[in-house]
């Protein structure tokens, strides 16, 4: 059995449904880019920085090859991770 480790952000206080969003990356590096910019961003919209600290964190899951829909929440990491890559050199997703 192989497993995959994903990283995320769920998200509780910044437009989000009150189950709390999540997004996952492939990369630790990538999801802390995203953490940070989605904190700014709701700071800078107004949010305080203590509620985007503790309302805005990260997460982890780790991903099991049985897991029903580890593929799919895989591949979407995938390109949540491609979409940031996009932003971050200023280029468009391919869309």
């Amino acid at each position: 059995m192989s497993q995959k480790t994903v990283y995320g952000i769920v998200n509780f206080c910044f437009y989000a449904p009150p189950d709390g969003a999540r997004t996952y990356y492939l990369t630790r590096k990538a999801r802390d880019r995203a953490l940070a910019d989605l904190r700014d961003l709701a700071i800078e919209r107004g949010l305080a920085a203590s509620a985007a600290l503790s309302g805005i964190r990260p997460v982890k899951r780790v991903l099991r090859d049985t897991t029903p829909g580890a593929e799919a929440l895989i591949e979407s990491a995938s390109e949540n991770e491609r979409d940031l890559a996009a932003l971050a050199t200023g280029g468009d997703n391919g869309e």
